[in-house]
């Protein structure tokens, strides 16, 4: 039948789906949003600087997607530091915004779960 172990083999396997899945929304999001999004933070100094960074392959646009991401995610404390200007956090779009914060939270997210089900599956002796 179904029990406790294949219940937690398929959600393994759910949360491997969404990591991969998350992946392809961050390639997606770095080749095809990053250029607006520089575009918008043109007064910002933090957003500037790491725009020096940005190469063609996928692990800088990747880390770069994910430095401007926590920059607006916490756009509080980046103004603060003087990384973002308060008038370009004002210019992105809310769908923009939203979307940077769903992928944001959604690996948090997916982090969690693979720790917690790789503690869980070392405890019961699965892994």
């Amino acid at each position: 039948m179904f029990g406790a172990r294949d219940f937690y083999f398929a959600t393994a396997l759910a949360v491997i789906a969404l990591g991969v899945g998350l992946l392809f929304a961050q390639l997606y999001f770095s080749y095809f949003k990053l250029d607006r999004i520089f575009e918008i933070l043109r007064n910002s100094h933090g957003a500037q600087i790491r725009k020096l960074l940005l190469g063609k392959d996928p692990i800088s646009r990747i880390f770069l997607t994910n430095n401007i991401g926590m920059m607006i995610v916490h756009y509080k404390r980046s103004i603060t530091n003087g990384e973002l200007d308060a008038l370009d956090y004002g210019k992105i779009p809310a769908k923009l915004i939203f979307y940077i914060r769903l992928m944001h939270f959604s690996a948090l997210f997916v982090g969690i779960m693979m720790v917690l089900l790789f503690l869980i599956g070392k405890g019961t002796g699965w892994l």
